[in-house]
């Protein structure tokens, strides 16, 4: 049994208003990218091309569809999505016609990101690995099939997406020339919000971590990071301890040159001598030989020993004057060793640490990242 296709006759228009003369409709089976067939008559005999293209005025012909869901998808002549819609039933010329379950996968449009616990290509996307898309002659590395223009020419409009040999006028132009489309590529990377979503930029994401913040499609962040010694916290080293060693030259002097030191002996008793000779005189008598005056007493010489005495009383502590002078040259610049201890106003600290970079990752679970075509 056949249907009338709802739109058959009708003429499209932009959202200004403007007639959309060349427009292209795409038709499909429910819930998948698998082209359907439109048909000239209700007997379903003459098919139309697909896409089926609107006139100079705008208008689409008459169309048949075999009963079911179906997903129509309409473009500008230039490829620019007007609408796509899925899951939508024939409406049979049959009375008590019937129809098919809705598939799953219907309410998904061409776009849309699918998370998914697998590991394997599925009907209907494509993985977002960095690999390319295209027509069946491109030689794309991930899907190249008819089935991937609708997603060929939405994605094509975006500045950071690429295509091989680079884009031309059209992206319907560029996929009939067979030149492949790098999808987005989420392998090893989270998903996150762009830091605009149509409120204005929170610059929760900004250019030093991610390039373009607020585009649909950048990337940024790092798997690990190294530390910085601007990156270190404030501080103050405590705890430690160690000494301090000095050494220098004297200031200019002669070349030679004295130390005068002076002080004061102590500990000494208030009577005191000093030694000197000790005269025998046992023998003598009545002059003797030589002369012996210094040791007369009262002009008499007598017999016996003995010596001289005490020199007699002083103070218990006096002074000796001391000089000690260079008795030759001496060095004109030369050091004295010098010990101290302190704390120091300047230090310089050598490198202990490696600059080995750490990881940046929280913990994560991984998954299939898909986009429908």
């Amino acid at each position: 049994m056949s249907g009338l296709f709802p739109l058959s006759r009708m003429q499209q228009f932009d959202e200004n208003g403007e007639l959309l003369i060349g427009a292209r409709l795409f038709l499909f089976d429910g819930g998948t990218t698998t082209p359907r067939v439109g048909y000239r008559d209700s007997s379903l005999s003459t098919e139309h091309p697909n896409p089926i293209v609107a006139d100079s005025a705008g208008r689409l012909p008459l169309i048949y569809l075999e009963e079911g869901f179906y997903r129509q998808r309409l473009t500008t002549a230039t490829g620019v999505v007007v609408f796509d819609d899925d899951g939508i039933p024939v409406l049979s010329s049959a009375e008590g016609g019937t129809g098919t379950s809705v598939d799953p996968n219907a309410t998904f449009g061409t776009r849309d990101i699918k998370i998914r616990f697998d590991d394997q290509p599925i009907a209907g996307y494509v993985r977002l690995n960095g690999r390319t898309i295209g027509s069946a002659g491109s030689g794309a590395t991930e899907r190249a099939n008819a089935d991937t223009q609708p997603l060929y020419e939405e994605l094509w409009s975006y500045a950071n997406i690429t295509v091989s040999g680079g884009k031309g006028a059209t992206a319907p132009g560029d996929f009939a020339a067979n030149k492949p489309l790098a999808l987005p590529n989420c392998a090893g990377r989270g998903i996150f919000g762009a830091d605009d979503l149509g409120a204005g930029a929170q610059s929760i994401l900004t250019a030093t971590t991610i390039t373009g913040p607020t585009l649909i499609g950048s990337s940024g962040g790092s798997q690990t990071v190294t530390i910085a010694q601007g990156n270190v916290p404030n501080y103050t080293l405590t705890g430690g301890s160690g000494s301090v060693s000095i050494s220098g030259t004297a200031a200019s002097g002669g070349t030679d040159h004295g130390h005068t030191i002076s002080g004061t002996t102590g500990g000494a008793t208030a009577r005191h001598h000093h030694a000197g000779p000790t005269l025998n005189y046992a023998n003598v008598s009545g002059g003797g030989p030589g002369t012996m005056a210094p040791f007369l007493q009262n002009g008499t010489l007598s017999a016996g020993s003995g010596g001289i005495g005490n020199t007699g009383d002083d103070t218990p502590d006096h002074a000796h004057a001391m000089d000690f002078s260079s008795g030759g040259a001496s060095a004109y610049l030369h050091t004295h060793p010098v010990s101290g201890s302190g704390s120091a106003s300047s230090i310089s600290i050598s490198s202990g640490g490696s600059g080995t970079a750490i990881t940046n990752l929280p913990p994560i679970m991984t998954f299939m990242i898909y986009i429908r075509l």
